[in-house]
């Protein structure tokens, strides 16, 4: 070796330096000769000088994160104190090792998707996506509907956990619930510090035309008495129609139908104008069908109106709803 002044007189981590790291040169009494004290002497600029042979650590300066850079390579020097100055460098390796210090991370905060009431189990319904930036297991994301959600969703509802496939596996029903609001869980696989992250997802139901139009009589009767002179637009009963449909599925031309003796038009029962004397009674049957496709039709059995005879002309009655 050379002597004192041609010895390692500094060291210096050659540019690029990383801000994350720096030089410290631990002192002991084995390298200063002073006692057994020891003291730590640290770079200030990336170049440490020293008075001779002593322990050389590389300490950080900063918080590292591995999510942004995960490995650094340097290159250190030390010089010796000869004229010419010669030195030797060696390259350093520092990667960097994942902390589960990530939470997967949802594409969206809120999904939205619709399904048909129809819709068979097995059905996919979304496919949702998480990320995590963390390595390895910690950075690994299995799906879940959480526990805490309630019966009802969980019987509906299910997710692949490791694609995030939403699938519908019960049957739904528009007229029942016509949305629904599923929680779904993404967590890595980091053990004991597993993170974990949620979203909801939006699911609206399409109605399908599944229900038939309801004719509700508005009388205690199905038998009814009207005179057969009796004057045209003579309200005999009145009728309601509903349909749990929703748009279309569930329009009919009118909701409310007037039994009247003459009239003709879309909503009401008119007769013909025949010259025939009619007596006794006649079965009329209501028939109404909604603008959906298909179409769905009900019938209101045939009602009996009994005709009073009082010796004049009048026609026989016809029955023409459209719904």
């Amino acid at each position: 070796p050379d002597s004192r002044r041609n010895s390692v007189q500094r060291y210096e981590i050659l540019p690029p330096k990383p801000a994350e790291f720096d030089l410290e040169l631990h002192e002991t009494a084995s390298s200063t000769g002073a006692g057994s004290s020891s003291a730590a002497v640290a770079a200030s600029s990336g170049s440490l000088e020293v008075g001779g042979a002593a322990p050389l650590r590389l300490y950080l300066r900063h918080r590292l994160d591995r999510e942004s850079r995960d490995i650094y390579r340097m290159q250190i020097a030390a010089f010796d104190g000869g004229f010419p100055t010669l030195n030797g460098t060696v390259w350093l390796v520092v990667r960097v090792a994942d902390e589960n210090d990530e939470r997967p991370t949802f594409e969206k905060q809120q999904y939205e998707a619709s399904v048909e009431e129809s819709a068979s189990p097995g059905t996919e319904i979304l496919r949702l996506k998480a990320t995590d930036r963390d390595a390895g297991p910690n950075g690994q994301v299995v799906y879940s509907i959480p526990a805490f959600a309630p019966a009802r969703i969980r019987s509906l509802f299910s997710v692949d956990s490791d694609t995030g496939i939403l699938r519908l596996v019960g049957s739904l029903d528009f007229e029942r619930q016509r949305e629904y609001r599923v929680t779904v869980v993404a967590q890595d696989l980091g053990g004991g510090s597993a993170r974990q992250s949620d979203t909801q997802v939006l699911i609206c139901l399409i109605d399908v035309n599944d229900e038939k139009p309801v004719i509700v009589l508005n009388s205690e009767t199905d038998r009814l008495s009207v005179a057969e002179n009796e004057p045209a637009k003579k309200t005999v009963t009145l009728m309601t129609v509903t349909d749990s449909d929703s748009g279309v599925n569930g329009q009919s031309n009118s909701a409310r139908k007037a039994v009247s003796s003459l009239q003709p038009c879309h909503r009401e029962i008119v007769r013909s104008e025949t010259d025939s004397p009619t007596a006794g009674s006649i079965q009329l049957t209501v028939r109404c069908v909604d603008l959906g496709h298909p179409q769905n039709t009900a019938e209101l059995l045939p009602v009996d109106y009994s005709i009073v005879t009082t010796m004049c002309r009048c026609s026989p009655w016809r029955l023409i709803i459209f719904e």
